[in-house]
């Protein structure tokens, strides 16, 4: 393989097998529906709002450094632009973001330590659980383009060409746009790279990408998020399988894994162990431009890389982020570190593979593709919802985001009738309190003739019980007395049973209650 061209031949070959590998996980998406994530249909409805003068449901659902940026929406609608409904665009700019990580990761780790580490360093990035949960538990999808903006930033600072430097500028521009905060933390990271591996230029190009990133998400997101417990990972986290007792899916009831993955850790203990072996080494060439192996063990990178991420995995701790306020100021979970910290753990770990040049070997280098990939266990299946999306949700209520969905009518709304509504509720975050939900047919007086209160599901789901994301389906039956006014309304709200509060409404005809007329009614 010493021709520029049979290279090129051979390094197109292995990214296919990357693409070939990752396939369990990305491919997921094309089934039907969403998974059955956290944050349920609201990525659908923001994108929907969007494209709507003026938004019939609030976008900017985050702080500018906490939410979500521009990016992952604009590419959506741009998806859009080509037919495909919101779903499909929604689902197809986060399988854009796992094929463009994968292959980032592949360049970046290939170009350290050969083609077969690059395979390998993708495998591990993208069948890791804490990856896995991202994708089909939280449903924060933005957060996989800045982990592709990291990784393609990374391999640029490998090189020092004009290319190299525009690499790096569009992988931090890709990082901040999709998630200002986070992406804010992986330019903390690519600096350390850049000044260790003494890329001043890459530094310089960092920065212009990040700025202009920052300020294309500005716009985006301005209203700023209720404030929920700041959750870090616990290290037993980290280190235990997070799906060997009796789960067999990811689905809302099942806990997020922050688990590097076993395999992956595997790897960068031996790794570490190899680097200090040194009396081991022989004159065995490596396959990485016949480099000397005792040169490889020598190079610092693989210190740097290993740093790097331990930097991330440290702030990520439930420990330091209960007491550094600033951590969980520019991310919405101290846990979204962890994903950053996984392109350069992968990197670190597959250095392994020019330490031991016999792991390279197809029979070795396959079984730790293997084991990488079985090591993802159950996390391969998850639960998917399927149900219709309308164009914008019903009414919003409160600081909660409690979402009403959808709401179908049935029956006529006059004197005599019955009635019936068909709701479905959910909420994005957890709920703090059993609201109840109220009926009200009012005259044209404003005098309410037939009422109903009641819990979800008659008492069955109050909704501190609601899983973030969780549809919760209810229908509702209120007869009308014969000998009220033909002229009537409906009112539908939530209030406090304790104190008699309503809730606002962030969205409707009335400031403490969704109001309906006859022409709602079928």
């Amino acid at each position: 393989m010493s021709s520029r061209s049979v290279s090129a031949r051979d390094v197109t070959r292995y990214l296919v097998l990357v693409l070939l590998l990752t396939m369990p996980v990305w491919a997921v998406l094309t089934r039907p529906g969403l998974p059955a994530t956290q944050v349920g249909p609201l990525p659908v409805l923001q994108l929907q709002a969007a494209e709507q003068e003026p938004p019939t449901y609030p976008v900017e659902v985050g702080s500018s450094w906490r939410g979500a940026g521009a990016l992952h929406f604009k590419l959506a609608r741009l998806m859009r632009m080509t037919g495909a409904d919101a779903l499909t665009a929604i689902k197809g700019s986060a399988l854009l973001a796992i094929l463009l990580l994968s292959a980032g990761v592949f360049a970046w780790a290939r170009r350290l330590a050969g083609p077969r580490a690059g395979v390998l360093a993708a495998v591990l990035v993208v069948f890791s659980p804490v990856f896995l949960s991202t994708l089909f538990r939280s449903g924060d999808w933005p957060l996989l383009w800045v982990m592709a903006g990291l990784a393609w930033a990374g391999f640029g600072l490998m090189s020092s060409s004009r290319w190299g430097l525009a690499l790096v500028a569009a992988g931090a521009f890709v990082a901040t746009a999709a998630h200002p905060g986070l992406g804010l933390w992986a330019l903390v990271g690519l600096m350390l790279l850049a000044v260790s591996i003494r890329r001043w230029l890459g530094i310089v190009a960092l920065l212009v990408g990040a700025v202009i990133g920052v300020l294309l998400s500005s716009p985006w997101t301005g209203t700023a998020m209720s404030e929920v417990p700041a959750r870090g990972a616990g290290f037993y986290q980290l280190i235990e399988p997070g799906w060997l007792w009796g789960v067999r899916t990811l689905s809302l009831d099942t806990p997020l894994s922050f688990s590097f993955g076993f395999a992956l850790l595997a790897l960068l203990i031996l790794a570490i162990w190899s680097y200090f072996q040194r009396s081991e080494v022989g004159d065995q060439k490596s396959e990485v431009g016949g480099t000397n192996s005792q040169f490889a063990i020598r190079n610092p990178q693989f210190l740097w890389h290993l740093a790097i991420g331990i930097f991330f995995v440290f702030f990520s701790l439930e420990f330091v982020a209960q007491r550094l306020g600033s951590v969980s100021a520019i991310v919405s979970a101290p846990w979204h570190l962890l994903l950053l910290a996984l392109p350069f753990l992968a990197v670190a770990a597959v250095s392994a593979l020019r330490f031991i040049p016999r792991l390279q070997e197809t029979p070795l280098w396959a079984g730790l593709l293997i084991i990488a990939i079985l090591g993802a266990g159950p996390g391969l299946s998850p639960d998917f919802q399927t149900y219709d999306i309308p164009a914008s949700p019903a009414a919003i209520f409160g600081d909660n985001q409690i979402v009403l969905l959808d709401l179908e009518p049935e029956g006529e709304l006059q004197p005599g009738a019955t009635i019936a509504l068909n709701a479905d509720w959910f909420s994005s975050q957890p709920v703090d309190f059993d609201y109840n939900i109220f009926i009200h047919v009012v005259d044209g007086d404003g005098k309410a003739v037939a009422q109903l209160d009641a819990q979800p599901q008659a008492g069955e789901r109050p909704m501190t019980s609601w899983l973030p994301g969780e549809i919760i389906s209810d229908r509702y039956e209120l007869a009308i007395p014969a000998d009220a006014s033909s002229d009537l309304s409906l009112r539908l709200g939530l209030y406090n049973w304790q104190t008699g509060e309503r809730m606002f409404v962030v969205e409707g005809d009335a400031d403490d209650a969704l109001e309906l007329h006859q022409d709602k009614f079928k």
